[in-house]
């Protein structure tokens, strides 16, 4: 389940931030940069997800050098067929305690923003909620850092060993391939919904903001892209729900996720029919929650008439 969510959460962060670009990219004058767009948009929407996994997984990675042979990149990275390394963060004595620290704050945060929230409503005056919120948490996260001994986390440098990497960050080669298949796949679908929604947005907004001396970048941030997102938001749902949904496809590159571990526990002790109803009522959770989020954010967001 844990490594369903976390291969959807960075999936879903990855597709919006590249479909975001590219949504925009495809709108650009300048020709180059459009054209780049649109093929990346035609190419990966129209090239089934599975094969795209595959792809990554047989063509690329697996096609890199062993362990003893990995390329080194600046960070220190290295590649090798195996998996991707990297400095990664080492838990400590302290870690536990530095996270109840910060899940202290988050609520204090919580408990803030709803008073701002009331008393906006009731006096009028707003007040940047999230900012403040963001800086409660961040507060008792740094304080945690600073005196909690030893700090909460330690580096990890990899060091190349006998048969594998010792220490670091590992990311295995069919977490990557999986990752990089949903995340550009589901990229395209976004992108086309960010330029519709571009699109949408009646001219005169864009000869308002024009007129107000905004400059392109500024007009896109402040006015068009708030307004797009009433139309963006809706379809990209479906979009985060199918990339949820198509992470079940990790059984194909062998990544040990939800349905995979289902399929290997029933083949040990059967079962069959409680263990699907057991994994296809945990996919209805997770949907339904990202659609429940979704939803909600949609409707704070969208016209509101009376």
């Amino acid at each position: 389940m844990l490594n369903t969510l976390i291969v959807s959460g960075i999936g879903i962060i990855l597709a919006s931030l590249i479909g975001l670009v590219v949504g925009i990219a495809q709108l650009s004058s300048n020709w180059l940069v459009a054209r780049i767009a649109e093929t990346y948009v035609a190419l990966f929407r129209n090239v089934p997800v599975l094969l795209q996994i595959l792809f990554w997984d047989q063509a690329v990675f697996l096609r890199l050098p062993r362990v003893q042979d990995a390329i080194t990149l600046p960070g220190p990275l290295y590649l090798t067929n195996r998996s991707v390394h990297t400095i990664g963060p080492q838990p400590t004595s302290t870690t536990l305690l530095w996270l109840i620290i910060i899940a202290i704050g988050v609520f204090v945060s919580l408990i803030v923003w709803y008073w701002l929230h009331q008393r906006q409503a009731h006096t009028g005056n707003p007040s940047p909620r999230l900012l403040i919120a963001v800086v409660i948490v961040g507060v008792a996260g740094l304080t945690g850092w600073l005196f909690l001994t030893p700090p909460p986390l330690s580096t990890s440098i990899p060091t190349i060993g006998r048969f594998n990497f010792e220490g670091g960050l590992e990311l295995p080669r069919a977490y990557i391939s999986l990752l990089l298949g949903l995340s550009l796949y589901t990229a395209a679908f976004i992108a086309e919904n960010v330029r519709a929604g571009i699109q949408g947005v009646p001219k005169g907004q864009y000869e308002a903001a024009r007129a107000l001396g905004l400059r392109p970048s500024q007009r896109m941030r402040l006015v068009i892209l708030p307004l797009a997102l009433r139309i963006i938001i809706p379809p990209t749902t479906n979009q985060y729900l199918n990339l949820i949904k198509n992470s079940s496809l990790a059984t194909a590159v062998g990544y040990p996720d939800l349905y995979q571990m289902s399929r290997t526990i029933v083949n040990n002790g059967g079962q069959l029919i409680p263990m699907i109803g057991l994994v296809m009522g945990s996919y209805l959770i997770i949907s339904l929650t990202t659609s429940f989020l979704m939803n909600r954010y949609n409707r704070k967001i969208s016209l509101q008439t009376k």
